[in-house]
């Protein structure tokens, strides 16, 4: 379904006691700068996936969720 995707990155499965780290680290520190991007604990760069300019993936996750729950807007 995403083969056309680039660099999309494998998911990184996680203990339930390890799953809300970074939720935690999110809200319980305060030097971090509003709209930080956090991944595994970390402040992190966000990916070019993520720097989406044109919309193109944006349109493209809007169509594939819309024929895989069957509704559209």
């Amino acid at each position: 379904m995403f083969a056309d995707v680039p660099d999309l990155e494998p998911v990184t499965v996680k203990s339930l006691d390890q799953g809300p780290n970074t939720h935690l680290v999110a809200a319980l520190r305060p030097d971090l700068e509003n709209g930080a991007y956090l991944y595994d604990c970390q402040v992190g760069d966000l990916s070019k996936l993520a720097k989406d300019e044109e919309g193109k993936l944006v349109q493209k996750l809007w169509e594939v969720s819309e024929r895989v729950t069957g509704v559209t807007f």
